[in-house]
């Protein structure tokens, strides 16, 4: 930005935040010349700054690079860090579940009910991450259909991580020998999570966003208390167990 009103034509004008990141930084890791390389700061330190997404730019440009799931920043040094290299270098080294590596990618020309079927009836677990978001709704109306019309018994997970965002659809006893340690999207299972690690995410169970935040509702209404944090644009929220009825 330029000072075009002042008399020093050319001047850069510092971003209202600026101070306000410098300062958190400076408070936890010390002056600047100080900083050794692996240092980190976690990104929970700025939850009180409303414009997540100038924190984010602010940190790489000083050098700090995102770890896979952007709860913290490590100082590499490496200023102006991209933000699309992040994400190529989230994908390559992203670690795949039993279950998504058993999985068949579909293509546009497999969203037919005949070929899901096919699939999923032989055991073959399906998923839609080669597709378009218009395809991925058609995948999800078969899915509905399959269920409804012909009974078939079939789990989803939803998976975001590493600059990917898909489903994946599975027979239900396939998904229950493959799917490990992932949380069914029923209000029993995800009670029994939050009751055995006292917190949890979309991001970490792979559950969609929109039926746990419903699961967290009734369990509030059943005198559960559960704080919620962690919450930004490009950050899903964590429920927290404060305490139980």
């Amino acid at each position: 930005m330029t000072d075009k009103a002042s008399g020093e034509l050319g001047k850069a004008i510092a971003h209202p935040l600026q101070a306000k990141v410098d300062r958190i930084l400076a408070l936890n890791l010390g002056d600047k010349k100080d900083w050794k390389v692996g240092s980190i700061i976690h990104f929970s330190r700025f939850n009180h700054i409303r414009n997540k997404s100038y924190v984010r730019q602010r940190l790489e440009a000083l050098g700090f690079t995102p770890n896979l799931t952007d709860t913290d920043y490590r100082f590499t040094g490496v200023s102006g860090y991209s933000s699309k290299a992040s994400t190529n270098k989230q994908k390559s080294s992203r670690i795949k579940s039993k279950l998504e590596l058993a999985s068949v990618a579909l293509k546009q020309s497999d969203l037919k009910i005949a070929i899901v079927e096919g699939l999923l009836t032989s055991g073959k677990p399906v998923n839609s991450s080669a597709i378009t978001a218009d395809g991925k709704l058609k995948l999800k109306m078969i899915i509905a259909n399959l269920k409804k019309r012909k009974g078939a018994s079939i789990e989803s997970v939803f998976i975001k991580e590493g600059g990917e965002s898909f489903t994946i659809y599975a027979p239900d006893d396939v998904y229950s020998e493959l799917a490990g340690n992932m949380v069914r999207s029923s209000l029993k299972d995800v009670t029994a999570y939050l009751d055995k690690y006292g917190e949890i995410s979309a991001a970490k169970t792979g559950l969609p966003a929109k039926k746990l935040n419903s699961h967290i509702r009734s369990l509030r209404v059943k005198g559960y208390e559960i704080e919620t944090i962690g919450v930004g644009r490009k950050k899903e929220a964590v429920f927290k167990l404060i305490s139980r009825p």
